[in-house]
């Protein structure tokens, strides 16, 4: 197995863990790892997508659900700028 595609699984695998704990920047910033050692996968891609819908809304008022789910975690607001660096192939 090339060392490429290892540290490929390995940024994928650390991902998913951290997203699975709610542990958003972590799992991003992972996510944004493997796409760089794969970036012709779609799955880092998907999978930040994934992380970033969780995500509650901005607290600018927008859309009305300004803590709503009583939780003040990050916001996507405070989480996209760790995207700046990923491959935009798939990015909205």
């Amino acid at each position: 197995m090339d060392d490429r595609f290892a540290a490929y699984r390995e940024a994928l695998k650390l991902g998913h863990v951290a997203a699975m704990r709610g542990q958003h920047k972590d799992a991003l910033r992972h996510y944004q790892e493997a796409a760089g050692h794969a970036p012709d996968r779609a799955l880092p891609q998907v999978s930040m997508a994934e992380v970033l819908l969780k995500l509650p809304a901005p607290k600018d008022g927008r859309d009305g659900r300004d803590g709503a789910n009583g939780k003040d975690g990050p916001g996507a607001a405070e989480l996209v700028p760790l995207m700046k660096g990923a491959p935009h192939r798939f990015m909205i």
